[in-house]
């Protein structure tokens, strides 16, 4: 299974992130503890590219490619936006910031996957999901 979908960046398209799970899930059968991470990161990970990325500009789009092999699931996420230094985020978890709305993005991203990666400044985040018995 490989697919790819591409959409403009308003805030209603962050719901594709569901609809990309549950595609997922139909496919490769996952349980669903695999299921929730996928679809909690996926929904980080898009919303990030809309909104910081991308800016919530319609004229710019966020591209999600998604595959998967016996070893797990790969899933992209690529936006048009300027990138962000992801090797330098305020940690979520430290007292100055625990009461802050925002900023776990990321940080909930890596909990939840197996594997993440940054490339092109942090405009493109791949994420791979490991099935339990690989």
């Amino acid at each position: 299974m490989k697919k790819v979908i591409r959409f403009p960046s308003v805030k209603s398209n962050i719901n594709f992130a569901e609809k990309i799970a549950d595609e997922i899930s139909d496919k490769a059968n996952i349980s669903t503890e695999l299921y929730g991470n996928i679809l909690v990161a996926l929904m980080e990970t898009i919303t990030n590219a809309v909104i910081h990325g991308n800016k919530l500009n319609p004229n710019k789009f966020v591209e999600v490619t998604y595959s998967n092999d016996y070893k797990g699931i790969k899933i992209t996420v690529a936006d048009e936006g300027n990138g962000f230094d992801f090797n330098n985020l305020p940690d979520p978890t430290a007292s100055d910031r625990i009461e802050e709305p925002n900023g776990r993005g990321v940080f909930l991203i890596k909990k939840l996957a197996d594997m993440v990666n940054f490339e092109l400044n942090g405009r493109k985040v791949i994420l791979f999901f490991k099935f339990v018995n690989s």
